[in-house]
């Protein structure tokens, strides 16, 4: 089985509101959770260096000063990244359908 998240899923979701370190069995939830986690610790730092710029929004993707990510700036993003790995025409879409559950 496939499962995927929606672009405004990912960026639009609270960390505050997600377990991390709940043990599921469930081979997303690994690689998802190890995300999680690799993101919260990066934007700790980027907190650390906005200090006062930093707007606390509690999502899971933000920008360098806390605020929102802008959906089209995590397709271009994505659209540089699969053509540096030499897959043509794949947006988010293509990766919702190909991530196992």
């Amino acid at each position: 089985m496939y499962a995927g998240v929606a672009r405004t899923h990912i960026l639009g979701s609270s960390i505050g509101r997600l377990t991390l370190d709940r043990v599921r069995p469930s081979h997303v939830e690994g690689w998802v959770g190890r995300l999680l986690r690799d993101l919260r610790a990066s934007q700790t730092e980027e907190r650390r260096r906005a200090g006062s710029l930093w707007r606390e929004t509690g999502f899971a993707s933000t920008t360098e000063t806390g605020g929102l990510c802008d959906p089209r700036n995590a397709l271009r993003a994505l659209e540089v990244d699969t053509r540096r790995a030499g897959i043509a025409n794949a947006g988010l879409h293509t990766f919702r359908h190909s991530a196992p559950e």
